[in-house]
């Protein structure tokens, strides 16, 4: 059961890789990576999830699709930058199918 229970930032223990990974994206012409012009008014937060991928790549060096959805639920670092939405992982598959551009 999730509890509704407000927390900060500062709440989340252990911040570094992930403030590092927001610092990059941050920094980043981030349209060269995502397709905004596919984005459903409804989706979730693309700039969040890509984080999200991201820093799951950088802990633990892969990520499966209910993994990122078990992080999007349990991680607060995760809560936090999606603001307690709970994406699954058919919305983690979607945008990395539909949203994520491919580079060349």
């Amino acid at each position: 059961m999730l509890l509704e229970i407000p927390f900060s930032q500062q709440d989340c223990g252990d911040l570094t890789l992930f403030q590092t990974i927001q610092e990059v994206i941050g920094r980043i012409n981030i349209g060269k990576w995502i397709d905004f012009h596919r984005q459903r008014q409804d989706a979730y937060d693309l700039i969040a999830l890509l984080t999200i991928i991201l820093f799951a790549y950088a802990r633990y060096g892969y990520a499966s699709l209910r993994q990122l959805e078990e992080m999007s639920h349990y991680d607060l670092r995760c809560r936090w930058l999606l603001q307690g939405q709970t994406p699954s992982y058919k919305a983690y598959q979607r945008f990395i199918n539909d949203q994520l551009k491919e580079t060349h």
